[in-house]
């Protein structure tokens, strides 16, 4: 009976830690530093704009691994303006499309 408590514990464990990652949120200077970019380029003028109440890994073009962002692709979305220092701040970007 010991040990099939103890089964259930772990079990719920588990699930509580699978929940986390699959709902982790980007890390809060990644976060920051797309926010600068949507707002230095006119992100409320794009063709397909951001909704920032959602999680990051739900705006267009974004792609996350983990709590980091790995991807942005814009490509044809109607940026206006100058891009932000801050995008220094994504070490982990691997691919960036923002043309036209």
């Amino acid at each position: 009976m010991k040990r099939l408590l103890y089964i259930v514990i772990f079990l719920i464990f588990l699930i509580f830690i699978g929940t986390s990652v699959l709902h982790a949120t980007v890390i809060e200077k990644e976060k920051k530093a797309l926010l600068d970019l949507y707002h230095s380029t006119n992100g409320p003028g794009w063709t397909d704009t951001w909704n920032l109440e959602a999680p990051v890994s739900q705006w267009h073009g974004i792609k996350t691994h983990g709590n980091r962002v790995v991807e942005i692709d814009l490509f044809e979305n109607n940026l206006v303006g100058q891009l932000p220092e801050s995008l220094g701040e994504l070490q982990y970007l691997q691919s960036l499309n923002l043309a036209f």
